[in-house]
């Protein structure tokens, strides 16, 4: 029985991730925030932070390794309890990665933590809340190419209208 109460009150190990687009950010403070905010919400549930990973990669490139075998040592090891990232968008601004790497650890019992989601993804509200997110950083992240489309047109445009005279 003492067993028992011993195992429960223990603190679920979790492994942290976080992630800058460019080189040029990780001298930011960016990465530090990330760190911060996941360090906090972890000491506010009750969680041990066993390891924090760090990848500088654009979610465009399709690459985020480390965050894909993050998931899967993850999965696949029974002492470790879920992944915590500070942001939704930090787990890649398209819709399928971040609903993936949730729906494995979802499958495999494991938990899925987001700082800026301070809800359980295990139940459909919260779920729902997390898609929205997603949703939501995708969408950030094609106004920003749409943004920048715009403005390079704009500068086309401008370029053809400036004639030379000697």
């Amino acid at each position: 029985m003492e067993e028992k109460q011993a195992q429960s009150q223990e603190q679920p190990a979790i492994i942290g991730y976080r992630r800058e687009s460019k080189e040029e950010q990780v001298k930011g403070s960016s990465l530090n925030d990330q760190q911060k905010r996941i360090e906090e919400f972890c000491v506010a549930h009750n969680l041990k932070l066993v390891e924090v990973i760090t990848e500088v990669h654009s979610s465009k490139e399709g690459k985020l390794k480390l965050l894909k075998e993050t998931t899967h040592r993850i999965v696949q090891d029974s002492t470790l309890s879920g992944l915590v990232v500070a942001y939704v968008n930090r787990l890649g601004r398209d819709d399928i990665l971040p609903r993936i790497i949730a729906r494995d650890l979802h499958l495999s019992n494991k938990r899925l933590y987001c700082c800026d989601v301070d809800a359980d993804l295990k139940v459909p509200s919260g779920y729902t809340l997390f898609s929205i997110l997603v949703m939501m950083a995708n969408i950030e992240n094609l106004n920003k190419g749409y943004v920048v489309k715009n403005v390079l047109e704009t500068i086309r445009t401008k370029e053809k209208r400036i004639t030379f005279r000697p």
